[in-house]
């Protein structure tokens, strides 16, 4: 493997000029910065971020803790933060605590032993207090600028990026509302979860104002996946019996679809189902999803620029800033069947 050695002698500097070009230390004359960089395209020199590190340069690195990747809301954030950090010269590195989603005290501590210049945290879908306590302990002292997504900024966070939970919710079950629905189920995530909680106070509030009661048989709780949305939707049927069902987030959504048909219900003939988040999933499924949603990537590459902004601002106070998010709608909700 070249060295930074082998990169000086083929550009006839000293290996101090090659640092001062690669670091930008130090203003090097333009010809000779261009013949220090002409050799490092041809010996294939990478510089070692390790060595950065403990020369305590910023190593251009991202962490990014997750819930789960193979969760296409996660996946999609991914995305886009990984984009956006490309485009400003970073990289980022994952930490996936699958298939929990409390958080994993190893895999916290495995991301934070790197050397990071900052964290992003899919805070939302896990578990709040948890989360704070574990992120603390394995910070200990640390001044690392931290971005949350869907959750408070606290004593751990720099900057939060939140979608309203509680507009979400109800503006999907507006929309039920007036396609004349009034039995309408909610299929909530982890109660233990601030966004599950809200999701479900926007859902009951839009019932209310509508002169409804949001009955507790409606309510099933789950997961927020695919399956867990087939399971908790087989389970709601054997009770109540709904036109619609409002999914609190598109992955519950599209299992939802899959437990409808296995129970002879047609969507939306006989009961419509919305969802919330806006994957790109949902477009493609029969019939496409309803949805109250946003592009997530586009959340991604968001939250890396406010990260970034952390960074050359380290001073700034902390932030929330709120998302919001718009009614899609696709073709899994009709009007109520008449009796």
């Amino acid at each position: 493997m070249p060295s930074i050695k082998d990169v000086a002698t083929l550009a006839g500097v000293s290996f101090t000029t090659v640092s001062h070009v690669l670091n930008g230390t130090r203003k090097v004359h333009p010809a000779t910065r261009e013949r220090v960089l002409r050799a490092v395209e041809a010996c294939g020199y990478v510089p070692s971020a390790a060595a950065r590190a403990l020369r305590g340069a910023p190593s251009r690195v991202i962490g990014m803790l997750v819930p789960d990747v193979s969760d296409p809301f996660c996946a999609e954030l991914t995305l886009g933060a990984e984009r956006a950090a490309a485009a400003a010269g970073y990289s980022v590195v994952l930490a996936n605590t699958h298939p929990r989603r409390l958080p994993d005290a190893p895999a916290i501590e495995s991301l934070l032993g790197r050397h990071l210049d900052g964290l992003l945290v899919v805070a939302g879908l896990f578990e709040h207090q948890r989360l704070l306590q574990r992120l603390r302990a394995a910070l200990g002292r640390r001044q690392l600028p931290v971005v949350f997504i869907d959750d408070e900024p606290g004593p751990l966070a720099s900057e939060a990026l939140c979608a309203d939970a509680v507009a979400c919710a109800q503006e999907a079950t507006s929309h039920l509302l007036a396609l004349g629905h009034r039995r309408i189920a909610c299929l909530s995530g982890p109660l233990i979860m601030p966004v599950a909680q809200q999701r479900v106070v926007g859902w009951r509030q839009a019932l209310q104002a509508a002169g409804l009661t949001a009955e507790a048989a409606a309510v099933e709780e789950s997961d927020f996946s695919v399956a867990g949305g087939y399971r908790a939707t087989q389970a709601l049927l054997q009770r109540w019996h709904p036109t619609a069902v409002l999914a609190c987030n598109d992955a519950m959504a599209i299992g939802a679809m899959r437990a409808l048909a296995e129970a002879g219900l047609r969507v939306p003939q006989d009961c419509s189902v919305v969802g919330i988040d806006g994957i790109e999933w949902g477009a493609f499924t029969h019939p496409p999803l309803t949805t109250v949603g946003e592009s997530l990537p586009q959340v991604g590459e968001w939250a890396v620029q406010r990260l970034l902004h952390r960074l050359s601002h380290p001073d700034a106070p902390n932030a929330r800033w709120t998302r919001t998010p718009r009614l899609i709608v696709r073709a899994s909700t009709a009007p109520a069947p008449t009796a």
